[in-house]
């Protein structure tokens, strides 16, 4: 935010260069508005993909990370997990005439991710991605390697009831750890059997 030219004990001339103390904080701020810019601009421009990859025309923006630390860089993130790869029902009130669902999935996914995830997204190669089968793949891979899908898989089919926990707490905690992994491939009735056998 630029500070009034009456700053100080002078009055600052047309022309000057204005003081800012949080210098790195505006540029920050300054970049993002312009990458978001970009990107809607992309979107209002065109919406089909046709042969091409949905990033051939998304510039990746040099230096997005410096505000945040190497701890926040280096953490899992996995916040947004359940919304990234089933949130194509929230796309059905905006769907433009003629165009097909993958095509909007594609194309507003990189609107559901962040930090970590997001700057993945924008560093893919060209062309790696042209479907949505391809995205999902790949996402899954990346966030959720086959060693989280075991330990998780793990949690789900090792659930047992807590001492002084009641039926619907326990039922609630389950539902919660299932919904954290959509993909996790139990059948239904294989849910029903872990759950059942969790019960004290």
């Amino acid at each position: 935010m630029p500070l009034p030219s009456h700053c100080g004990r002078r009055l600052v001339k047309p022309g000057e260069l204005q003081f800012n103390p949080e210098i790195e904080k505006t540029a920050r701020r300054l970049r993002k508005e312009t990458k978001e810019r970009r990107i809607r601009a992309k979107l209002d421009i065109d919406l089909t993909v046709g042969e091409r990859s949905i990033f051939d025309e998304i510039e990746p923006e040099m230096g997005t990370n410096n505000r945040r630390t190497i701890k926040e860089l280096n953490a899992p993130n996995s916040d947004q997990q359940p919304l990234c790869i089933t949130y194509s029902d929230a796309n059905d009130g905006m769907r433009p005439h003629g165009v097909a669902d993958e095509q909007l999935n594609l194309r507003a996914f990189p609107f559901s991710l962040k930090d970590k995830a997001k700057d993945w997204l924008y560093y893919l190669p060209s062309g790696s991605i042209v479907t949505w089968a391809d995205m999902k793949q790949q996402f899954l891979q990346r966030f959720f390697p086959a060693s989280r899908a075991t330990h998780l898989r793990k949690k789900i089919y090792g659930i047992r009831q807590l001492n002084g926990e009641s039926l619907y707490e326990y039922w609630e905690r389950f539902k919660e750890l299932v919904a954290s992994y959509p993909h996790h491939q139990f059948t239904e009735s294989l849910l029903i059997q872990y759950f059942y056998e969790g019960l004290s």
